[in-house]
């Protein structure tokens, strides 16, 4: 995923740590990728709903208390985290893994310019 790889690294100037009303902000077209469609998912505060291309296959993680999460190819406010990429706390019930996929996936969350 070259947009993520050439993306600006982090900025504290310009990436807030958390911000709960983040949302996606823009998509990119991809084909033959394995995707998860989300609902109410979470990552820095912000809850939202879309379709991400993943990182490293279809498992999710499950960590002992049950918390499910997924590593994804994602920019935070047009940047890439300090961390190897994003990972999204997700509803396991409102999760789907789609392989194959061929169209628009978001890969931006940030703020919704009016």
């Amino acid at each position: 995923m070259d947009f993520y790889l050439k993306a600006p690294k982090w900025n504290d100037k310009k990436c807030p740590h958390k911000d709960p009303l983040a949302k996606p902000t823009k998509t990119k077209t991809l084909s033959g990728v394995t995707v998860i469609k989300v609902k109410n998912a979470k990552y820095r505060l912000a809850t939202f709903d879309g379709i991400f291309a993943v990182v490293n296959g279809r498992d999710i993680k499950v960590s002992r208390l049950g918390k499910h999460t997924k590593k994804v190819f994602c920019t935070w406010y047009g940047h890439s985290v300090l961390t190897d990429y994003p990972e999204l706390t997700l509803d396991p019930v409102n999760t789907e893994v789609i392989e194959n996929y061929n169209g628009k996936v978001v890969i931006d969350l940030g703020t919704v310019k009016k």
